[in-house]
């Protein structure tokens, strides 16, 4: 089941609002993406739930990832404290909320991403991993986890991870850029629809239509409309990046 949906390009987005190093303050846009964006697409809330208690540090993890973005290339100590900042957010959130929450595979997401952010190739792979092991299957873990194998000189693992998230997301182009150029046949895997109920009452998963019955074009296009080639371009323009409660409040620091 499908509880929420988190873009990939969130980690990308970049605020227009001046940011001032170590400033924990939530700016106007900050809070905009957290409440329009991050917090509008949780589970269903329940009042009961505790692990909403703890979701504004994810978007503190989220905001200053994207601060760091900002800061990339201008300001190595702004973008070192920015990162350092984010990871505690992701941390706090990890180590509070219960194993099962379906957040947490967004969450380790956006942890590889700023272990990636961080030059630390092995613990960004970790994270990755962690984010692929739940029911949810975000296609930036597949693409991060991938990226690692093809620099690791292992094309054929990569290949297998691909071919595995084109199936839970068959219809990522950043999916099936990385099929072909690590080597994958066309036509693309057949994908896997959610389970559905059976007459026995036993829960089955269904294999959607085999791709094979689909004609697929020998040179598919894919990319992005600017950049037809790029590797890391975002399936869609990033209409806003990626994040928590629908009346959050102003997010402060401090306990959850």
């Amino acid at each position: 089941m499908k509880l929420f949906v988190l873009s990939a390009s969130i980690v990308a987005l970049v605020f227009t609002s001046p940011v001032v190093a170590g400033d924990f303050a939530i700016t106007p846009e900050e809070k905009q993406m957290c409440t329009s964006v991050l917090f509008s697409q949780l589970p269903a809330h329940d009042a009961h739930d505790p692990n909403y208690g703890h979701m504004h540090h994810y978007c503190d993890c989220v905001r200053f990832t994207n601060r760091a973005y900002r800061a990339m290339g201008r300001n190595k100590e702004d973008f070192d404290s920015n990162l350092s900042e984010a990871l505690g957010g992701c941390e706090y959130v990890i180590g509070h909320v219960a194993p099962d929450w379906p957040v947490l595979a967004d969450i380790h997401l956006q942890m590889g991403t700023i272990r990636s952010l961080q030059a630390k190739p092995s613990l960004a792979a970790t994270e990755y991993t962690k984010a692929l092991n739940g029911q949810k299957k975000p296609v930036g873990a597949y693409v991060g986890l991938a990226n690692y194998f093809i620099h690791t000189k292992d094309k054929k693992r990569a290949l297998q991870l691909v071919s595995e998230g084109l199936k839970y997301n068959p219809q990522s182009k950043s999916l099936q850029r990385m099929y072909q150029e690590t080597g994958g046949v066309l036509p693309y895997p057949a994908a896997i629809i959610e389970p559905v109920a059976s007459p026995t009452g036993l829960v089955k998963p269904v294999a959607a239509e085999s791709a094979a019955a689909t004609k697929v074009p020998e040179q598919a296009h894919i990319g992005s409309p600017t950049d037809p080639w790029c590797r890391f371009c975002p399936d869609t323009p990033p209409a806003q990046p990626a994040l928590t409660p629908a009346t959050p409040g102003v997010i402060q620091r401090g306990a959850p």
